[in-house]
């Protein structure tokens, strides 16, 4: 007996061991990419509204206020609601359609994550009793749904707050809010929920004080959480929290005025190039600032800069990353800035690096201003847009790159009604 209770003891112990560990800073996984737990990153769009989430075996797409779904092999999207009853394919018609998200007016938060489907929505009809955000009609609600799109479920309702942006990753909802307290003071803050006690109370992990400030482009990696805060006067700085210390910096050297922006995340590297004012007073850059043309990469920490031999366009440009390649495009606000003045003679076109060597170039001159672009997996690269009085989604087939025939490819095309909402037409 005292042999059994010896080993039961060293059991116990190993299993009380075992127990602590995934309760401590270990269990965040390290900096490692973990597809099953970590957000997806290379779906994370340039305006950081939610609108393409990968799952195992296809992808969720939201055009307009409606939910697709295609498998990785096919480019044929289907509404997520197959009853032979719905009533998804009729102008106006949202109440009887699994497929239909109500949205004010972008979706914050779009992701597939451990087998359900996640969304904020903006419920129209509930009443607000506390309206400090200036909403006396509608809350915002954390929704869960099958990957099938049955058995809807809201899960949360948040009172009072704008959400800007929501992100889950490694088993935590973090969002943005801006609120206004009893004085009427702007409040912007980080937030976080733990996704299995997501009735308690958040958690505040930022809270920024400038009366003209706020927060933007959410996207944690690894155990870190970076954030663009803007401060006040037009300026802006990159933020990292540190999910395992629990602390928040400011990333990288801006003693020369040059405003970073993190670009692109790829084999534990940031990708990010500087932005300088001509003018801060109207806000307006000098696009041709050659400092501005440089991209940069650092460790997560923000340490260990360098520059890449990566060549910008002749204008400050976009830079996405994927596990292949590296794209670069110059800024279409800027193209159009240019062409409006009758100075432009740069091609709206995205260039395409492989080993550090231009390798490809594809025509986005007809894509629309303003469109977000996902870097995607190695089958595909997405654009969400609108024009035209309609909302669309183009993808880019990777495959297509090697064999020198590349081109952006309507995926969706969903007209808009009057009330600025869509519906499909089939």
């Amino acid at each position: 007996m005292k042999r059994l209770g010896f080993i039961f003891l060293n059991v116990t112990l190993v299993l009380a061991l075992l127990i602590g560990c995934s309760n401590s800073d270990s269990a965040l996984g390290g900096d490692e990419y973990i597809e099953e737990t970590d957000y997806p990153y290379n779906f994370h769009p340039e305006s950081s509204q939610g609108g393409i989430t990968p799952s195992d075996q296809g992808y969720y797409l939201l055009n307009g206020n409606y939910i697709y779904y295609m498998d990785k092999d096919s480019t044929s999207p289907v509404l997520l609601d197959n009853r032979p009853n719905n009533e998804c394919l009729k102008e106006n018609a949202f109440q009887n359609c699994n497929a239909f998200v109500s949205l004010r007016p972008n979706s914050t938060l779009f992701q597939f994550y451990q087998g359900n489907l996640y969304t904020i929505e903006y419920n129209y009809g509930a009443k607000n009793e506390n309206p400090t955000n200036g909403f006396k009609n509608g809350v915002y609600e954390l929704v869960k749904r099958d990957p099938d799109g049955t058995q809807r479920e809201v899960l949360r309702t948040f009172l009072n707050a704008n959400l800007v942006q929501a992100v889950i990753h490694r088993g935590y909802l973090y969002y943005i809010v801006e609120d206004y307290d009893k004085d009427k003071t702007l409040i912007y803050q980080i937030l976080r929920h733990s996704l299995r006690k997501i009735t308690k109370e958040p958690e505040v992990i930022f809270a920024g004080t400038n009366k003209e400030g706020g927060i933007s482009r959410l996207v944690p990696y690894g155990t870190h959480l970076y954030f663009l805060e803007w401060p006040g006067n037009g300026m802006f700085q990159v933020m990292r929290y540190d999910l395992t210390s629990e602390e928040t910096s400011v990333l990288w050297d801006q003693k020369d005025g040059g405003y970073p922006n993190i670009e692109g995340i790829h084999n534990k590297k940031l990708y990010h190039w500087y932005y300088y004012y001509n003018n801060r007073e109207t806000k307006t850059s000098d696009i041709t600032d050659k400092r501005g043309l440089k991209i940069y990469t650092s460790d997560l920490d923000g340490s260990h800069i360098q520059e890449t031999a990566i060549q910008a366009s002749s204008i400050i440009s976009k830079v996405f990353v994927d596990d292949d390649y590296i794209y670069v495009r110059p800024i279409k606000a800027q193209l159009r800035r240019l062409a409006d003045s009758g100075e432009s003679t740069i091609p709206d076109e995205m260039k395409i690096y492989k080993d550090g060597k231009l390798y490809y170039t594809v025509d986005t001159s007809h894509l629309s201003m303003p469109d977000d672009i996902y870097p995607g997996d190695e089958h595909y690269m997405f654009v969400r847009g609108t024009g035209d009085k309609k909302d669309f989604i183009q993808y880019l087939d990777k495959n297509d790159i090697k064999n020198g025939t590349a081109v952006f490819k309507t995926l969706l095309e969903t007209p808009i009604d009057n009330q600025g909402r869509s519906f499909d037409v089939q």
